[in-house]
């Protein structure tokens, strides 16, 4: 028999014990196969190992120091000036997804996505569409100065009179976005993170740093802002001196009918997405009082760090899962089924973290009055469960299958926005997280679903650990003790 045994024709055939034997021979191949692979700094297995390194590098480093940061703050900054915070990046995040197009995910997956006419028109249409928010952002503040003076938003967040000046401050931040050079994102297209990674973490010490100085001198909710105003300036005069073509303006139509046809379904999938991801926290702070929200906002801080570990993988995953497609349906079911895994496996981790280490961590860390963060956070712990949903978004994303990411999205978002009228009224707190961990776990089965159509793969497994994975959710959230932390 040529070749170990488990490669014969004849495998069907063998007794267990016979593939038993066998398997070490299997083990043998798998590491040689491995090595062989990482040894070639051209192949996918290699550029991919050194690309989650990159990535790990820049998550691991972002995660302590606004967590660091997140600490020191706390320490002279009283609660409200975290839900004043929540608010403008809530708005900031929400405009961001809402007028997303689909730029970097066109440079990462169309052909032309390195050539200099692509870049420019790129570069162009997030310049306007920065511009575009900036006003947006200002129209939110006047809007909100005029609201104020005919309603009542006494003991909430947005009745407060600092509220107005912050997002009056915060147009400036997209303004400034919108000039980042593409040729940054080109990195992720050639699954080579190191320059990106290098600048991500030079913006995020420098502007965490700043504000921490500006806190430290002012006590002022509004020196919050720095850190996003200081890293986004670096990043933009960092991006232009990448290596590339020289940023100008100048529209192909061409490449611009390309962003259209594909960033149309990818804007109303990031609008759905920002509902369904943060629609908790634009329900919670016009209902919770300001104090409660400020815990809610934090513990948010928290699961976002853990997700932001998790999804260091997505550039990674995205360009092996965009070039697998490239290649051929087959190539792409070996890149996934590699991936998968262990994606599940870090989620899993994620979980265990927020719900059983996170709460005796934060009684350590922080005074008394932050202290309820804690069950906040093991409640929500089922929202990690289903961060493995970037593998099937970047085959969804690599077919070039938009709108069938904005339906997903879509329902995603009117189960929440059904949900919460249903059950915040009788369960209070609990109730409404529970309504947000069932749109999400409901969007995780339609997206693991739609994964295994694309792969054409069997639903059995699929749904059966979906099932697992959305026990284990609400197991989280019976066993929280939300109820007595955020009363």
């Amino acid at each position: 028999m040529d070749g170990p045994q488990w490669q014969s024709a004849d495998v069907a055939r063998m007794t267990p014990k016979d593939r038993l034997a066998a398997l070490p021979d299997q083990l043998r191949a798998r590491v040689a196969e491995t090595r062989a692979a990482l040894s070639n700094p051209s192949s996918r297995a290699s550029r991919g190992s050194r690309s989650m390194s990159w990535s790990g590098l820049r998550v691991g480093t972002n995660v302590i120091s606004r967590l660091a940061a997140n600490l020191f703050t706390t320490s002279i900054l009283m609660p409200e000036a975290f839900s004043l915070s929540a608010v403008v990046f809530m708005l900031l995040g929400g405009l961001n997804m809402i007028s997303d197009a689909g730029i970097e995910e066109s440079i990462v997956r169309h052909q032309r996505g390195d050539q200099t006419s692509f870049l420019h028109t790129a570069f162009v249409v997030r310049a306007l569409r920065g511009v575009v928010l900036g006003l947006i952002v200002l129209g939110v503040a006047g809007g909100l100065a005029i609201a104020q003076g005919y309603s009542d938003f006494s003991g909430t967040v947005y009745g407060h009179p600092d509220l107005v000046f912050i997002l009056t401050l915060a147009a400036l931040q997209p303004v400034l976005g919108g000039l980042v050079s593409p040729v940054y994102f080109l990195g992720a297209r050639l699954v080579e993170l190191r320059q990106m990674v290098l600048i991500n973490i030079a913006g995020s010490i420098l502007g965490l740093v700043s504000m921490m100085v500006v806190v430290w001198l002012t006590e002022e909710a509004w020196a919050l802002l720095t850190a996003s105003f200081v890293s986004t300036a670096v990043m933009v005069t960092l991006s232009h001196r990448l290596p590339g073509p020289g940023m100008r303006f100048a529209v192909e139509r061409e490449a611009l009918s390309e962003f259209w046809g594909f960033g149309r379904w990818i804007i109303g999938a990031s609008f759905f997405n920002f509902v369904s991801r943060e629609g908790d926290r634009l329900i919670t702070s016009a209902i919770l009082d300001i104090e409660t929200f400020a815990i809610f906002a934090i513990a948010r801080i928290w699961l976002e760090a853990g997700a932001n570990l998790l999804q260091m993988a997505q550039p990674t995953v995205r360009g092996l899962i965009a070039e697998a497609h490239r290649e051929s349906l087959e190539t792409q079911k070996r890149v996934v089924g590699k991936l998968q895994p262990l994606m599940l496996g870090a989620c899993l981790v994620a979980f265990v973290s927020a719900f059983l280490v996170a709460p005796p961590v934060i009684e350590v860390l922080y005074r008394d009055a932050f202290h309820a963060t804690g069950p906040m956070i093991a409640a929500l712990a089922g929202v990690m469960l289903w961060r493995v949903d970037l593998i099937a978004e970047a085959s969804i994303i690599a077919a070039g299958r938009s709108r069938l990411l904005a339906s997903i999205n879509l329902m995603t978002t009117v189960v929440l926005l059904a949900g919460v009228p249903l059950l915040y009224p009788p369960f209070g707190l609990e109730g409404l997280i529970a309504a947000t961990l069932f749109a999400r776990l409901l969007g995780h089965l339609v997206f693991a679903l739609s994964q295994a159509a694309l792969l054409e793969r069997a639903r059995t497994p699929v749904l059966m650990g979906v099932t697992v994975r959305g026990v284990l959710a609400f197991m989280a959230l019976a066993f929280s003790g939300v109820t007595a932390a955020g009363g």
